[in-house]
């Protein structure tokens, strides 16, 4: 029963993060725009969110391998959040959403704990199983965030999407403090340059952070950047952008749930991922050719079973062969490397739609998308080799 609570707390916690993270996302880009914002600032914006992570997840990583904790970025993450989407709803301007997206993203770099925490309450030989699970609640969270966001929105507005995302963040803050810390007996040394090196040089390693870079680039662009304003412009409601959010979600979660047990099981990582990326070139050739909001949704579904089964697979893939002390510090590198594909995402998608417009913009993620399914075919055997010779 200890072992459960462990679980299901932990697991709750996650929930509440990405709700409030999330709650906000689908009407993001639109207020931006209805502030007066252009699309290169509006694309800033969402960077920096990535910016955020980039900057602050091999620090945490490090620091959580050092003093073996982390319940208390756990915390951290939550109390970050709170502070992030309190600033957006009290202060409606560009710049306190610039603000509120440097917290928030603040708040999700100290998401490269969770995982690892919650992996070590499973066996070793469960820790795919356990990513699925614990990526499963993020995905849940998010998920949940955008059918009551919706309803909100209908009736009150933009802002109540902010109250919202910060009640979550409070329950979850509260949450945080019954969290159980993995077994500190074991005293850890401070991770030096040249082990950090070391880390980050391993195959696998580099592998996971290329996909994973690229997919971000990607979906940071598009599905949590301007998929919004396009479905937008075609008259969709409040309720129906929580929708368009909640349908990649709703796909994420219920792939989440699956991809360690059933899907690598009978097709294998090696597929799964290059259909991944498959369904990405799919999504960003159709997206700027729908004619309705509903089009749009059936899309994000695409876009949501390859985020899922990318996400699970590649965090998994980070740190299959790093020792156990250094498992935060690679997965730290592993999420600070896909903030580059967060942050440079959406900067250059707001520089092309400024220049061409949504559809040669949504065409080039086409193309790059293309590119991840080849790369990620064609190194899979090398990565492969030199993982099973660690």
């Amino acid at each position: 029963m200890r072992e459960r609570y462990k679980k299901l707390i932990l697991a709750l916690v996650t929930g509440c993060h990405w709700f409030s993270l999330y709650a906000f996302s689908p009407y993001f880009t639109p207020y931006m725009e209805k502030l007066g914002s252009a699309a290169s600032l509006i694309g800033f914006a969402v960077g920096l969110y990535g910016a955020s992570q980039m900057v602050l997840r091999i620090p945490l990583g490090i620091t959580a391998d050092k003093i073996g904790r982390q319940k208390i970025f756990v915390s951290l993450g939550l109390l970050l959040s709170a502070l992030g989407t309190l600033i957006m709803r009290v202060f409606p301007t560009p710049g306190a959403m610039i603000a509120g997206k440097i917290l928030t993203g603040a708040s999700a770099a100290t998401w490269v704990v969770f995982p690892l925490l919650f992996s070590g309450y499973f066996r070793p030989e469960e820790s795919t199983k356990a990513i699925g699970i614990i990526n499963a609640f993020n995905n849940g969270g998010k998920m949940l965030s955008n059918i009551m966001a919706g309803l909100l929105v209908t009736r009150f507005g933009a802002p109540s999407s902010f109250t919202l995302a910060f009640g979550a963040a409070a329950l979850g803050l509260v949450l945080s403090f019954f969290v159980t810390d993995m077994d500190r007996s074991k005293k850890r040394e401070p991770v030096k340059l040249v082990e950090l090196a070391k880390v980050i040089k391993n195959p696998s390693l580099l592998y996971a952070c290329l996909l994973a870079a690229s997919m971000q680039f990607v979906v940071f662009a598009t599905v949590f950047g301007f998929t919004a304003n396009i479905a937008s412009d075609l008259g969709a409601t409040s309720l129906q952008l929580s929708y368009v959010t909640f349908a990649h979600s709703l796909a994420s979660f219920g792939v989440s749930l699956i991809v360690g047990t059933v899907l690598v099981k009978y097709i294998g990582e090696k597929i799964c991922m290059t259909a991944s990326f498959a369904g990405f070139v799919i999504y960003c050739l159709l997206i700027p050719l729908a004619g309705n909001v509903w089009v749009i949704v059936l899309l994000q579904v695409i876009a949501g079973l390859a985020t899922g089964i990318l996400q699970t697979l590649n965090m998994a893939i980070a740190v299959r062969t790093v020792e156990p002390v250094k498992k935060s510090t690679a997965m730290g590198a592993y999420q600070a490397i896909y903030g580059i594909g967060m942050t440079v995402g959406p900067i250059v998608m707001g520089r092309l739609v400024e220049l061409g417009g949504y559809r040669p913009s949504y065409f080039f993620m086409a193309g790059f998308s293309a590119a991840g399914a080849a790369v990620c075919y064609l190194l899979y055997r090398r990565m492969t080799a030199a993982r099973e010779d660690a």
